[in-house]
């Protein structure tokens, strides 16, 4: 199958010159009335329904997009952003959220779901997320471009697996991918990068290590060998079941790395 890139808006009104039932051909249907639309229509050719405003989250697509598992990704990727869109963008700016790393206020909630939805969310279908610390990853931040850097998320195809965030089974209500996507918010939330920053710190005055090709190493339960790492990991998990139990999403509340 050749590989193509395409790109998937999710905007949250039905466009007004579609037909009054159904959806045209390049376009995907999420809950609460919330649509993605296509950049290119199945036989590669323009789609003119396409929006081209920069503040609708954008999902870049290594693969063509109409694919059983290209859909799969759509539909639970862009369900969890309209999902955690409908909760945060009505919190106060200023709303105080006790986290493990400190406190969180509504304006970092929401500058860090504008962070990992401004820039295109990548599907990664060959190997490992690049740049990612660790291979074990089925979903990472990574910072990319400058200056200045900015935060781009990646996806592997492995997220909807079965036994991974994605198995309804095991984690049903997409309450798999609604933590995982906290979790990569939170990776963003000025409380835990401080702490991640002091991590990195605690973690080259410990092993005389001059970069981080080790940091994510595991042991054989898959678990994280240094300290370091296992306390930025709980940071972020911790982050992402406390804003799920706030902002009333349901979250994966057992998670392995960095627990």
């Amino acid at each position: 199958m050749p590989t193509t890139v395409d790109e998937l808006i999710v905007i949250g009104q039905r466009p007004p010159e579609w037909p009054p039932t159904g959806i045209p051909p390049g376009s995907i249907a999420f809950q609460d009335g919330y649509y993605g639309i296509w950049k290119y229509l199945p036989d590669g050719s323009p789609n003119a329904d396409y929006p081209t405003s920069a503040t609708d989250p954008v999902i870049a697509w290594e693969i063509s997009p109409n694919t059983p598992e290209a859909q799969a990704l759509a539909l639970a990727i862009g369900n969890a952003i309209v999902r955690l869109q409908q909760k945060i963008q009505v919190l106060p700016d200023m709303t105080t959220i006790s986290i493990k790393a400190g406190t969180v206020y509504g304006t970092h909630v929401k500058s860090a779901l504008q962070d990992i939805t401004t820039y295109p969310i990548r599907i990664v279908y060959t190997g490992a997320i690049p740049q990612a610390v660790g291979s074990q990853h089925q979903v990472a931040v990574i910072m990319e471009g400058g200056p200045p850097l900015h935060p781009v998320v990646y996806v592997t195809p492995s997220v909807m697996a079965a036994g991974n965030y994605g198995d309804a089974s095991l984690h049903p209500n997409d309450s798999g991918i609604n933590f995982v996507l906290l979790h990569e918010m939170a990776h963003v939330m000025t409380p835990v990068t401080t702490q991640t920053n002091q991590a990195y710190l605690d973690y080259f005055n410990r092993t005389g290590a001059s970069n981080l090709s080790h940091w994510s190493d595991l042991d054989a339960q898959g678990r994280f060998i240094h300290p370091e790492p296992r306390q930025v990991e709980n940071y972020a998990n911790n982050a992402a079941i406390t804003l799920g139990g706030y902002l009333g999403i349901p979250v994966f509340q057992t998670p392995v790395y960095g627990n």
